[in-house]
């Protein structure tokens, strides 16, 4: 089932939370709408839902206009953050509830809610669990359970209200890449809202970046975090260092509180395409540098801090200027096992963004920088 809006706008006490919103999300999507908190993206789940209206703008669920549509007949289901369970009643009473409340012409029998309701919890890996209440499970089963009653009624869409939110990491990572399984088993258009990056780029197959209201970029996760369109987005989907450089006939100039860092030959190559000549910044994120120390001490950074981060390295480097750069390599690595504080180093760029613009904070700050939203990549 297709879901379209189009130009939809929503306030709330006078606020625009949501402004002139379009996308369309393809039947059997995992369409994942990722942003900070306050940036219009549950809004627009409810919206989707019949829980809210819109002031303005369309909205179709396959090609019919949902506006005059009750939630019921608009076929959703619906997890919240929060579970939502009710408590008094056991994990198989919550699955058939919905099924339980239809009208009676339409309501299974009981030996057909008996057997939706083990199918269901069979899906969702909660077999023999059927008598327990909620508050004898765990916070992964809980949400499991929230799932399965969703689907109970058979749902076209499935709209899922960051569903993790209230797992610790270990069990949100567990659960994701099962609920990515569970997609594909079941082929259910879904719209998953998150402000977790990684959760949204390891599982949607499209993701939709909210900031302040407005969708700032729709993509492909690999598009996405390879290909940001403003330097918003970029700092928003990771870590990302910021070197303030001009641009001049198309080539790069490095101030000196930068010397000692270099873009690598592949990449330099695409800078002489189209850089409008004037101040541009230089964006690299951390696993994309390379840390290399200069024999005889003759290096004009230096490394300052070295920290384990599981299977890789996090190296802080302070420039000669007094700003510092972070980079990610693998423990194993050559540049890292010959690394030492106080080590003259210089840094390699291998894959770099390139905005227009002036870059008027430190580089390891990600606020906003004044930019034309129109980023180039440059990849090694």
């Amino acid at each position: 089932m297709t879901i379209e809006i189009i130009g939809l706008h929503k306030h709330y006490n006078g606020a625009l939370v949501l402004d002139d919103v379009t996308l369309t999300i393809g039947a059997g999507e995992f369409f994942a709408l990722l942003g900070p908190s306050g940036s219009g993206k549950t809004t627009l789940l409810r919206v989707i839902a019949g829980l809210e209206a819109a002031a303005s703008g369309t909205l179709r669920i396959d090609g019919q206009d949902a506006g005059s549509l009750t939630p019921r007949d608009r076929h959703i289901g619906y997890v919240f953050q929060h579970y939502a369970l009710f408590r008094h009643m056991t994990v198989f009473e919550n699955v058939a509830f919905g099924l339980r409340v239809r009208p009676r012409g339409e309501r299974p029998s009981r030996a057909e809610i008996a057997a939706r309701v083990e199918e269901l919890l069979g899906l969702v890996r909660l077999e023999g669990l059927g008598r327990r209440f909620p508050s004898q499970l765990s916070g992964g089963q809980r949400q499991r359970v929230a799932l399965a009653r969703a689907l109970a009624v058979d749902p076209k869409v499935l709209l899922l209200d960051e569903p993790f939110g209230a797992l610790d990491a270990q069990v949100r990572t567990e659960l994701r890449g099962w609920l990515r399984e569970l997609h594909d088993r079941i082929g259910l258009t879904t719209v998953f809202v998150t402000h977790d990056q990684e959760e949204a780029l390891e599982i949607a197959d499209r993701v939709a970046v909210f900031q302040q209201g407005r969708v700032a970029q729709v993509a492909p996760p690999v598009e996405l975090y390879d290909s940001p369109v403003s330097p918003d987005v970029m700092t928003f989907l990771g870590a990302a260092n910021r070197f303030a450089c001009t641009a001049s006939g198309g080539r790069l100039i490095w101030p000196a509180a930068f010397d000692g860092v270099t873009i690598s030959p592949e990449a330099a190559a695409r800078t002489t395409c189209a850089l409008p000549d004037g101040p541009v910044v230089v964006y690299a994120r951390p696993h994309d540098i390379t840390v290399a120390r200069i024999e005889g001490g003759r290096g004009t950074a230096t490394v300052r801090w070295l920290g384990i981060r599981g299977a890789r390295c996090r190296v802080t480097v302070e420039m000669p200027g007094g700003a510092t750069v972070e980079a990610d390599l693998p423990r194993d690595a050559a540049e890292y096992t010959e690394l030492r504080p106080g080590d003259r180093v210089a840094l390699l760029l291998r894959h770099v963004n390139i905005f227009p613009g002036s870059a008027a904070v430190p580089v390891t700050e990600a606020g906003p920088v004044q930019a034309v939203p129109q980023a180039r990549r440059v990849v090694a």
